[in-house]
């Protein structure tokens, strides 16, 4: 508390009585209602379709990815934790489930293995469908025509790094993956491998950040989220890096995004070029990039959410969208996740931020709880598009309003977007109702759909 809050509650004791009394009837008034939300916003969302339920409220489902097959279908998968909120957390499983036709019917979920950690990726390509998942790279194949999926040797041997995050895309009959390796103990390294036939190719790195320690902080960098993205041959790579660097007597991390480029279908690559300028301290949370239109974008979230095009040499400074002023006492100015796809030829935007996060904090109360919290904010918020005419105006400079996705009061855990054709379908995970945590309010994880209209 500073000195000047601690100010206001100075006084006699008659004085702190009244306020004591005035806090506890506006209290008995106004219940635990989120402040500074927009209700009507919120009751005007439509109800989405559920695609998974069943979890447990201890549980937690988050990891999602998406892909379509040449034939219109839809291949989800994510990563399903249970108990990892309880006394009872158990070994992580890798689920898929498909689904096909308009409108949307989906089959039942399948286990694909038990005991895999990381974010799991699904790539549609010309011979079926891939799933990679873990720190090596496991690999699962179901060939085009079959109906049961063949475990795959690792892409990453016992004799190689294993890989931190990655991401990974299909283009000419081969896979191309992008992964980072490194961490706490020294370099970190971005690699590319191609899988082709049943064979991985050699690593090839791409970039590298020494480790910067900071004993007196424990600070290292960061190399984070690469993104690819393949258009008739042409792929474009998007990571992260995270840098800790000294300002007098404190160590902050200085967030930048990166690009690089292929022609050759993965096989060589761009000198690596800054999306970001230097010197960018704004914390990138997530990033996303999309080139099936005109103008490749590069997006990211922060503090906000941020989108840069490609001109032909260069990026352009990023620019904010979708901007909103938070409540002076709710509401949030940071974005979580962000996913990106073609919808009818044009750029989709789909990303989750807090604007109508709630809080205890009241005109009464300015620090929230009884007499006041250490942590009074809430940990709902909410998922917002932004697609075709409205996308191209906040491009443009030019405001324009994102459609809500979800019922305000809600928590969104992740999302994944993709294209089919004059239309596209967004998924996500998540939690109805939260409150201060992820099941004080006994909601379980559920994973639910949307069609976008791409106009």
């Amino acid at each position: 508390m500073d000195v000047s809050t601690q100010a206001k509650f100075r006084g006699p004791p008659i004085g702190r009585w009244l306020w004591l009394t005035l806090a506890l009837a506006m209290s008995a008034a106004g219940g635990c209602q989120p402040a500074d939300t927009a209700e009507p916003e919120s009751q005007a969302v439509a109800a989405p379709t559920v695609v998974h339920a069943g979890a447990q409220v201890q549980d937690r489902i988050d990891g999602l990815d998406l892909a379509t097959g040449a034939d219109g279908s839809v291949h989800l998968v994510w990563r399903e934790r249970p108990g990892l909120h309880g006394k009872t957390n158990r070994s992580a499983r890798l689920m898929y489930q498909r689904g096909h036709g308009d409108p949307l019917r989906w089959g039942a979920p399948v286990q694909l293995a038990d005991g895999i950690a990381g974010t799991p990726r699904v790539v549609a390509a010309r011979d079926g469908l891939h799933v990679l998942a873990g720190s090596r790279l496991d690999h699962w194949w179901l060939p085009a025509g079959a109906d049961r999926w063949q475990p795959q040797p690792a892409l990453l041997g016992d004799h190689v790094p294993p890989a931190t995050t990655f991401d990974a895309v299909g283009i000419d009959g081969s896979l191309v993956i992008a992964y980072a390796t490194g961490g706490a103990a020294g370099d970190q390294v971005l690699n590319t491998l191609r899988w082709r036939g049943g064979q991985a190719g050699p690593v090839m790195p791409l970039a590298s950040l020494p480790a910067v320690r900071r004993t007196r902080v424990g600070s290292i960098a960061q190399l984070h989220d690469p993104v690819l993205a393949q258009r008739d041959g042409r792929l474009l790579l998007l990571w992260g890096t995270r840098i800790p660097t000294e300002t007098g007597p404190n160590v902050r991390l200085e967030s930048r995004v990166q690009a690089a480029w292929s022609t050759d279908g993965g096989m060589g690559w761009s000198e690596a070029g800054r999306v970001t300028s230097d010197g960018a301290d704004d914390y990138v949370n997530d990033l996303a990039v999309d080139i099936g239109g005109t103008t490749p974008l590069a997006l990211f979230v922060a503090h906000g959410l941020f989108a840069s095009h490609w001109d032909g040499d260069a990026w352009s400074p990023p620019r904010r969208l979708a901007g909103y002023d938070i409540g002076s006492l709710s509401g949030s100015a940071k974005a979580f996740r962000v996913a990106a796809a073609s919808c009818a030829g044009r750029p989709l935007v789909a990303w989750v931020d807090g604007r109508h996060q709630g809080s205890d904090r009241r005109w009464w109360n300015p620090l929230g709880g009884f007499p006041w919290s250490d942590s009074p904010e809430w940990t709902n918020n909410d998922l917002f598009v932004l697609a075709g005419d409205a996308l191209a105006a906040e491009l443009d400079g030019r405001s324009a309003t994102p459609r809500q996705q979800t019922v305000t009061g809600g928590q969104v855990e992740d999302v994944a977007v993709v294209d089919r054709g004059d239309h596209a379908l967004l998924v996500w995970s998540g939690r109805k109702q939260v409150r201060k945590s992820s099941t004080d309010m006994g909601t379980p994880p559920t994973i639910w759909h949307r069609r976008i209209e791409c106009d």
